[in-house]
């Protein structure tokens, strides 16, 4: 299995946002690609909230997907969002629980 470190290396590697959440809705980790796209170096990402990163209005309007995949479901969709860095984009975006080892 990989270990945190290896996914990171090749989140950055592929032209795609990749991030990894807390159920608090904090950023873990953020790829390079998904902070250039949001305008912000990583190092004012991780660590922060959602809301914080992104902006009220985009937060609430993602945060039913979130709920979605807090509970275990995969979720994948299509939605125009209103990012307080820059500004309203449609995004197609697939949400992925973390399952926790037995």
């Amino acid at each position: 299995m990989a270990t945190p470190a290896q996914l990171r290396l090749i989140a950055d590697k592929m032209a795609a946002n990749v991030t990894h959440c807390t159920r608090d809705f904090r950023y873990v980790w953020v790829s390079s690609q998904c902070a250039e796209w949001i305008q912000r170096p990583v190092e004012k990402i991780v660590g922060k909230k959602i809301q914080d990163v992104l902006g009220s209005e985009a937060f609430l309007r993602l945060l039913p997907y979130f709920e979605r995949v807090l509970s275990g479901e995969t979720v994948t969709y299509e939605d125009k969002v209103a990012y307080s860095s820059i500004g309203k984009r449609w995004i197609s975006a697939t949400y992925t629980p973390t399952l926790e080892s037995e």
